[in-house]
């Protein structure tokens, strides 16, 4: 289930939140289904990974590569790896390529895939939410390759999600009372905030704060060349 705190700012324009007045920050969370039942797991991507196979295959999209490697979901380990170049990330390119990993790795399992938001412009998805972006973009992922479970994040989610498991703190973030932000910059810039290792969703950092590295690095770039 989902459970939700108020803090004291307004929702933005755009529907994603911010820090004002009657705005809902959710948390996301998963609880047992019933009294003596085990807690589903907290990591919600990896539901469909069973307990004597942890392994998923994992896959980076980016603007004009796809690379992909098989994951030890217990230690974070890579265990096989390759990559393939496409033109650029347009809806043909990335099926292409997406299928080309997993038929490489000769793969059924469950795939996990992060993507930039320029390659969620290219398969024309154009919100600012990462919630949205997950789900659009993993919807025509799921079509590009029907026999897998997919799940898709952001890539700054993903990186999250991964130094939270198993990163220098080795999942001592994931306990009580721990609030970390995770910030990636490229030629975008992302911002995801975890409470306790649950991802807060509509905070509006990246709608509302972020919103302008692009045009102001692109800006940058094209003074200083």
């Amino acid at each position: 289930m989902r459970s939700a705190f108020t803090t004291t700012s307004p929702t933005n324009a755009d529907g994603q939140g911010g820090f004002g007045k009657d705005s809902r920050i959710a948390v996301e969370k998963t609880h047992g289904s019933a009294a003596g039942s085990e807690a589903e797991p907290s990591f919600w991507a990896l539901r469909a990974v069973g307990d004597e196979d942890a392994r998923a295959l994992g896959i980076e999209i980016r603007a004009t590569s796809i690379k992909a490697a098989i994951i030890d979901t217990l230690t974070g380990a890579f265990i096989d790896g390759a990559s393939t170049k496409i033109k650029e990330a347009n809806p043909e390119e990335v099926e292409a390529g997406v299928r080309k990993m997993v038929d490489h790795f000769q793969w059924k399992g469950t795939v996990g895939c992060s993507i930039t938001k320029a390659v969620a412009r290219g398969l024309g998805c154009h919100s600012h939410s990462f919630s949205a972006l997950d789900r659009d973009v993993g919807n025509m992922l799921k079509t590009m390759i029907p026999d897998s479970v997919v799940v898709t994040m952001v890539h700054t989610e993903a990186a999250g999600y991964s130094e939270l498991a198993f990163g220098l703190e080795k999942g001592d973030l994931k306990e009580d009372d721990h609030l970390v932000m995770v910030v990636t910059i490229g030629a975008a810039m992302g911002s995801v905030v975890y409470l306790n290792g649950h991802r807060m969703r509509n905070t509006g950092l990246n709608s509302k704060y972020l919103n302008d590295f692009e045009p102001n690095l692109a800006a940058l770039q094209a003074k200083y060349p």
